[in-house]
Formats: structure tokens, sequence, C-alpha cells
């Protein structure tokens, strides 16, 4: 039969396809672009003049293939390598910060350390010289007993009363301390007065710098816009180092 209607497809469109004298014959403009059609009849096949090299077919398909996805993903990727740069610079530049807060905070850390070690010290120095102090003095007028070593002797060596009171104003002065002169008995506050009749010369003397020393640590704790203050004076046997 010289022409006679075929069935044609191409993926999942069918149309009718003719044959005339052993050619087919299709509507193109049914045919999806780039689409292979496939005839119901195996007579019918395509022939070309020259054999088909199939295997350079599918290697030059391969090429197109990787050119295309080079030329389309390239800037793609491109773009993401540059994405990933930037995000390595902000965690290089968060690391960075991080590193230099936890520097600051372990300065801070040895800085408050330090100061609560000062302030351990002071407050230990501040608690051994209100000891000190408290341990000398009394209320009123302050009477407390200083450190001496009795003898027990019925005739002690006789002392020289100028030297003693002497040295005193001279130990005094040392440690930036002023007399006044107005200081008595009757309106100061002293300690235990250092009796004569039984005190050796050294151990007299010993208890007068005992006195300054305790009168210049208490009046130190104390604020004021002047020296401590202090007095000498004698009573009979008796010295008293007076403060006010």
């Amino acid at each position: 039969m010289a022409i006679r209607p075929l069935d044609a497809k191409s993926g999942e469109v069918g149309f009718t396809a003719v044959s005339i004298l052993g050619h087919v014959w299709m509507p193109w403009e049914q045919i999806p672009s780039g689409k292979v059609v496939t005839v119901d009849n195996d007579l019918y096949q395509i022939h070309t003049n020259d054999p088909v090299d199939e295997e350079a077919v599918r290697e030059a398909a391969v090429a197109a293939t990787e050119k295309i996805a080079e030329e389309r993903y390239s800037v793609q990727i491109a773009e993401l390598e540059k994405q990933l740069d930037e995000v390595n610079a902000e965690l290089e530049t968060a690391n960075a910060a991080l590193e230099q807060r936890a520097a600051e905070q372990a300065a801070a850390e040895r800085r408050a350390a330090q100061q609560k070690a000062a302030a351990s010290r002071a407050g230990t120095q501040a608690a051994q010289q209100a000891a000190a102090s408290s341990g000398g003095a009394a209320a009123g007028n302050g009477q407390a007993s200083a450190p001496f070593n009795a003898t027990g002797s019925a005739d002690p060596p006789a002392v020289d009363i100028g030297t003693l009171i002497a040295n005193g104003h001279t130990y005094a002065s040392g440690k930036n301390m002023g007399v006044n002169s107005s200081l008595t008995i009757g309106n100061a506050g002293y300690f235990n007065p250092v009796d004569i009749t039984v005190r050796s010369q050294d151990s007299a003397q010993s208890d007068i710098y005992y006195c300054i020393d305790q009168i210049a640590g208490m009046m130190g704790t104390v604020e004021q816009d002047h020296p401590p203050v202090y007095n000498i004076v004698q009573d009979g046997s008796k010295i008293y180092v007076l403060y006010g």
C-alpha cells in the first residue's frame, strides 16, 4: 500500500503520521520541541547516509552537558565561595572579639582579687591597730596597764626623771607628734602611770615609749587636721603620758 496512516507518539503526546511510498510524513507543529518520536510500525526506521558512531555521540553529549552545567553553575559556585569567605571573615572577627572579652574579664577578675586582698590586709592592719589601742586605753581617763616586769625588789635603783621625760619627748618627736602643754591629769586621758619607785631606768623608759606608741597608733586612726598630741607630766613618784 503506497499510502497508510500511522500512530506516532512523542512522550505523552500522540498524533497521526502518514506513510507515503515508504516515507513517513508527520505534522511537526504537534511534536514538542526536542522530543523523540516513535512510530508503531517497526518497518519504518530513520536512516542516514553515513553510519552513526554511537560512542562519539555519547561523549559529545556528555561534554555538552558538562559545559552547560559549568556555565550554568560557575556563577553560583563563585557566589557561594564569596559568601563562604565572608562568613569565615565574620567568624574570625567574632572569635577575636570573644578572646579580647575573655582577656578583659580575666584582667578584671585579677584586679578584683588584688583589691580584695589589699582590703583584707588593710582591714587586718586596722583591726590590729584598734586591738592594740583598745588594749592600752580605757574609758573616761583611759587608764590601762602597760606591760612591765616587776622586779620585786624593795629598793630599786634610782632613776633620772628628767632623762626619762626628755627621751620621751625626743621619741614622740620622731613620730611626728606634737606637745600640748595644756593637757593635765585632770583634763586628758592617760595610760597607767609609770611608778618610778618600782621601775629601773630602762624599764621606766620602755614603759614611756610604749605609751607614746599607743597614742600614735590610736590617734592616727582618727581623722583630724593636726598630728597626734600628747604631754608628759610628773606627779610625785609617777610619770603620766597624756593624750587628748
